[in-house]
């Protein structure tokens, strides 16, 4: 039967290279974000069938899984989707606060919810961190690094779930990587440029680094990895 994925924010950035890697290495991909591919050259791909998906909106999660489901075996799940609204806490507004939660961290276990009970032998779900989870980052982001400590948390937790019914979850950490989030952060050339000094590689990552991490993780080659947290920073956190 045809192995799918279903990856959440799959429409620009390190969403979209998941996607892309993923069909690459032979799944039918469904491709969910609220918006179309932000690009040409991130725009159709072979493999990938791209659909409206609101993960903050269980009915929008139920319709990408009718879809993902009528294209063959879901196999795996990579939750990418993800806002940043950086505000210091004094400034935060109820807004920025809710948003951030209900998406990232409230629509990570929306999606799980909703899939685990389908996922058998060999399922994968990998869902997307942050160094910020255990760095706390920049000033500014601290509701952003709660929700991705509360990822790292839920997904060892759903390890153990799935463990006994041979299903598997983990959690790939990303550092700094030049994609457009990464944006809210590099205000100036001196910012970017003390942001790779910190760096041990002394570079940004590419979103292409990021996906070869998650299709590992989401293979057969990776069959004994669960409950793990991957950083894949350039040595950031080791810094």
């Amino acid at each position: 039967m045809t192995s799918v994925a279903l990856v959440t924010g799959a429409a620009g950035g390190i969403g979209r290279a998941i996607a892309q890697r993923l069909a690459d290495a032979g799944h039918v991909v469904v491709g969910g974000d609220l918006a179309p591919p932000a690009s040409e050259t991130d725009g159709p791909h072979e493999g990938i069938v791209d659909v409206h998906l609101d993960v903050t909106d269980d009915d929008s999660i139920a319709a990408a899984l009718t879809t993902a489901t009528e294209l063959g075996e879901l196999r795996t799940v990579v939750n990418c989707a993800a806002v940043l609204s950086a505000a210091r806490t004094p400034n935060l507004t109820d807004s920025q606060l809710d948003h951030q939660i209900d998406v990232n961290l409230a629509g990570t276990i929306r999606v799980c919810r909703a899939v685990t009970d389908r996922l058998g032998s060999g399922g994968s779900i990998v869902n997307i961190g942050s160094i910020s989870a255990t760095l706390g980052g920049a000033p500014g982001v601290g509701v952003y690094a709660a929700t991705k400590a509360g990822i790292e948390g839920f997904t060892r937790a759903l390890a153990c779930e799935l463990g006994p019914r041979g299903a598997r979850a983990n959690v790939v950490s990303p550092g700094f990587v030049d994609a457009p989030m990464a944006g809210l952060l590099r205000s100036d050339p001196d910012t970017e440029a003390r942001i790779v000094a910190s760096v041990p590689l002394r570079r940004l990552g590419r979103p292409d680094e990021i996906a070869e991490v998650v299709e590992f993780l989401a293979s057969e080659r990776a069959s004994y990895v669960s409950g793990a947290t991957v950083r894949v920073d350039g040595g950031r956190v080791a810094s």
